[in-house]
C-alpha cells in the first residue's frame, strides 16, 4: 500500500477512537467507507473491496459488543434498571 493510503487509515483510526472515548459512539460509519476507499484505490475488485470493509468492522465492533455487554452485568445494568441515590 502507498504512504498515502497508510496515513488515511492512520488518521481516521485515530479520529474515531478520538470520537468513540469522548462521545461514546461507534466509529464504523466512518471506518467502513475509508477502509473501502483505501481498497478501491489499492486496485482491489469493489465487490472484494466492500466485503473486506464490512468484515473488518464487524471483527471490531463484536469484542467492543461483548466487552460492553459483559462490563454492564457486572454492574448488574443490564435491565435497563435505575439506581435512585
Amino acid at each position: 500500500m502507498e504512504t498515502i493510503y497508510l496515513l488515511a487509515l492512520l488518521i481516521t483510526g485515530i479520529g474515531v477512537g478520538f470520537a468513540s472515548g469522548l462521545l461514546g459512539v461507534g466509529g464504523c460509519f466512518i471506518m467502513a467507507p475509508v477502509q473501502y476507499w483505501v481498497l478501491i484505490a489499492s486496485g482491489i475488485d469493489p465487490s472484494i473491496s466492500i466485503r473486506t470493509a464490512f468484515g473488518t468492522n464487524l471483527l471490531v465492533v463484536l469484542p467492543t459488543a461483548i466487552s460492553g455487554a459483559y462490563g454492564h452485568q457486572k454492574r448488574e445494568r443490564c435491565y435497563g434498571e435505575l439506581e435512585l441515590h
